[in-house]
């Protein structure tokens, strides 16, 4: 009986892990289960056996990603870098948490990559990604910059809107650079694009020598 059991768990992860990468590469709904299949060197109907439709493939694998790899992965690093750097300039603390961010993708690629694609597509995986993860990394942030405000390094708004729009920043950079690395490329390397992308957010794009009148 444990052998069937493990042999049954050996097979689902590797669906799981064909289907992942495959719509990595070609997106979830370019992929047919029969692609799936010959990659996982199984036959279709044994994937039907374990997910009736592909988008049960698609939501159960993604949500066993996000269950033994989220809290690991996204909120720990989060925290762990805080206590590590919290008496550190808020500039310095967060170039370490993009930086973190970006390893976490390069390490990741895959699963991100299918999930931030298909989140935007599918309200099961919403529903998944804003009770297990956004909202740990929202109380998170808003923490974090409402203690910078405390110490008068950020200014007195609202701590939520402050956090989007560093993380907005972030992420835009990071899906660029590694879903279409080739659109507007520069000539920057990742640490001076992080450096420049922390300077506009804490000081702004005007020109402080320019007059205020045109």
């Amino acid at each position: 009986m444990k052998t069937k059991k493990k042999k049954s768990q050996i097979t689902e992860d590797k669906i799981i892990e064909s289907a992942l990468n495959l719509f990595s590469e070609y997106g979830y709904s370019a992929t047919p289960t029969s692609m799936i299949a010959k990659k996982a060197g199984i036959s279709e109907g044994t994937i039907f056996k374990y997910f009736p439709k592909k988008k049960d493939l698609l939501v159960s694998s993604l949500t066993r990603f996000i269950d033994k790899y989220g809290e690991k992965l996204v909120i720990s690093p989060l925290e762990n870098n805080y206590q590590i750097h919290k008496n550190e300039k808020f500039e310095d603390l967060i170039k370490v948490i993009i930086k973190e961010r970006i390893r976490l993708f390069i390490k990741q690629s895959v699963p991100i990559r299918v999930l931030l694609t298909e989140v935007q597509y599918h309200e099961e995986l919403r529903e998944i990604v804003i009770n297990k993860l956004s909202k740990k990394i929202i109380y998170f942030g808003t923490n974090m910059i409402e203690d910078y405000i405390k110490k008068g390094e950020l200014i007195d708004k609202n701590s939520l809107v402050i956090f989007r729009s560093i993380m907005g920043a972030i992420m835009l950079m990071v899906i660029q650079k590694f879903t279409a690395p080739n659109i507007g490329q520069n000539n920057l390397s990742m640490d001076e694009e992080i450096d420049l992308i922390v300077d506009i957010f804490l000081n702004g794009i005007k020109n402080s020598k320019a007059s205020d009148k045109i």
